[in-house]
């Protein structure tokens, strides 16, 4: 997905996968692969059940409304799309198709057929009209999904072949580099289970574009909407389906989220599905503290983590006797850490960095370099800065690109153009807002699940000091985060954007108990079995 325009200065920090006995790696990509253990011990849990360590819960599970890292990483349990990345590959690849779409002449129409099979949890088949629905939900003004939208205005009309009930055609608008792999991340819901009533089916996606079409004006589109939208929908698991293999059993708000794979799923006969050992349970577990989340590894009690500080992460790794039940690594991700500058502040926040040179001025202020080095110590050699929209593991990257150097000087210059000077000699730039003399001191909102956010936000706020800017780190949780940053409610925010594979890292940890069953943990790692 984009980001909004407010994000302006992004740095990436990437590194490669350390190597040791205990696993092996291909970078190509970043699926990971850890060697099974050669026997298993008596202590280790005989339950097919999977404890997932996490720092944060998701905003919601809804299938359209919502934006965490979180979120994401759980519907992919829960929830198909009409394709799927292909991580090894850097590509996409048929999901609920049989087939990549065919493509016609002029590029803008996109031919989907559905696979035969696929059976929705009432046991009804998967059908275009579903497909139909979903883009209609996606682009429906009055849906809770305004990160998403743009997405779906590309899209002119979606067409069904009265010959063939599988068939379905996207046209655009126009030529766009996400015509294809936007069907990757876009969720395809049941009709009779989110419009029983079939109350979109009335209008099309010509008139949900059309500015001068208003929505809320129609009852059935107001109705709908009003009970789609329903924040219970991504809360309670019994309002909640998919075509995932799993469904989500229970959610304790604040301690654990459980999934269950469902009996009898259709994926159970295709070829991929036998090269896995799935377990029956995945238990997403809560623990913000870093302290009680390493004791816990240390007794066994949880199995798998991708969301461990460095110091955590090292900490652990250390240990010889932790190392005999897990294995860990540093793995490569898409996903990219970012300073975003508020350009369109609310009542309540002061207009910093509304002039493009204040904006620039930031980007030479950050030692992106120094921040690597602290945060990530032993890996920093392996890191690299984000140089532009484009992953280095991507094969598309431009190397010749160079990055933003820190420079003290040419940031104060642009600001000085900017109209912010040292008027009263107290270390802080100031000018004129609005009739007012004003310092230049900002707030930096920062998620609270990680010492490394802790640590990185101080950094930066020592950084910014030499060019004569405030900055007071401001920590919170990730869903206030989340709700600041959509009301523009913040001055800058320190953040991380997901990616994947696909035509675009931060470094993350990765631990696994060593009893372990086989499941791809996030869209970035695979983990192996380590038992025989």
């Amino acid at each position: 997905m984009r980001t909004s325009a407010f994000f302006c200065l992004a740095f990436l920090l990437f590194a490669c996968t350390q190597r040791n006995a205990n696993h092996s790696t291909k970078l190509g990509g970043t699926l990971i692969k850890l060697e099974d253990a050669t026997s298993s011990k008596e202590n280790w849990s005989k339950e097919n059940t999977l404890i997932y360590h996490t720092i944060s819960e998701p905003d919601n599970l809804h299938p359209t409304n919502g934006n965490s890292g979180p979120r994401s990483e759980i519907l992919q349990y829960t929830q198909r799309t009409l394709l799927y990345t292909d991580y090894e590959n850097q590509s996409v690849m048929a999901g609920l198709c049989d087939s990549l779409p065919r493509v016609s002449v002029d590029g803008k129409e996109f031919t989907f057929h559905l696979r035969k099979g696929i059976k929705w949890d009432d046991g009804s088949d998967l059908t275009t009209e579903d497909v139909l629905f979903s883009a209609k939900a996606y682009a429906c003004p009055l849906t809770n999904d305004p990160a998403v939208k743009s997405y779906w205005d590309n899209v002119s009309e979606i067409k069904l072949n009265p010959a063939d009930p599988n068939e379905i055609t996207y046209v655009m608008k126009g030529k766009a580099i996400q015509n294809v792999s936007m069907h990757t991340g876009f969720y395809i819901l049941e009709r009779k289970f989110h419009d029983a009533e079939n109350l979109l089916g009335s209008f099309t996606l010509q008139q949900f574009h059309d500015t001068n079409f208003h929505a809320e004006k129609f009852k059935t589109i107001s109705d709908w909407a009003t009970a789609f939208n329903d924040d219970l929908n991504g809360r309670d698991p019994k309002r909640m389906n998919g075509l995932g293999m799993y469904r989500v059993e229970k959610w304790e708000a604040g301690q654990f989220i459980t999934l269950v794979k469902k009996p009898n799923h259709w994926t159970e006969q295709s070829h991929d599905y036998h090269e896995h050992a799935f377990p029956d349970r995945i238990i997403y577990k809560l623990n913000k503290d870093e302290n009680s989340t390493q004791l816990e590894f240390k007794s066994g009690t949880i199995d798998v983590t991708t969301s461990l500080s460095v110091s955590s992460f090292m900490a652990l790794m250390n240990n010889p006797e932790f190392k005999k039940d897990y294995s860990g690594v540093m793995s490569p991700s898409y996903n990219y850490t970012y300073i975003g500058m508020n350009e369109k502040p609310d009542s309540t926040r002061k207009p910093f960095f509304t002039d493009p040179k204040v904006r620039e001025a930031m980007s030479y202020l950050v030692q992106v370099d120094s921040v690597i080095s602290l945060i990530y110590r032993d890996y920093s050699s392996q890191c690299r800065r984000m140089i532009s929209n484009v992953s280095p593991l991507k094969t598309e990257f431009n190397s010749s690109l160079q990055a933003i150097p820190n420079d003290i000087s040419k940031a104060q210059k642009l600001l000085a153009e900017a109209g912010w000077n040292d008027s009263d000699k107290d270390g802080i730039l100031d000018r004129m807002v609005a009739g007012q003399l004003t310092n230049f001191e900002v707030d930096l909102n920062y998620m609270n699940t990680s010492n490394d956010w802790k640590d990185m936000a101080n950094l930066i706020a020592e950084q910014f000091k030499k060019g004569g800017i405030k900055v007071n780190p401001v920590p919170m949780e990730l869903k206030v985060f989340i709700e600041k940053a959509r009301a523009h409610s913040f001055d800058m925010m320190l953040g991380t954007w997901g990616g994947n594979s696909l035509p675009k890292t931060t470094l993350s940890c990765g631990i696994q108990n060593r009893g372990c069953r086989t499941v791809p943990i996030t869209a970035d790692l695979e983990v192996r079995n380590p038992m025989p």
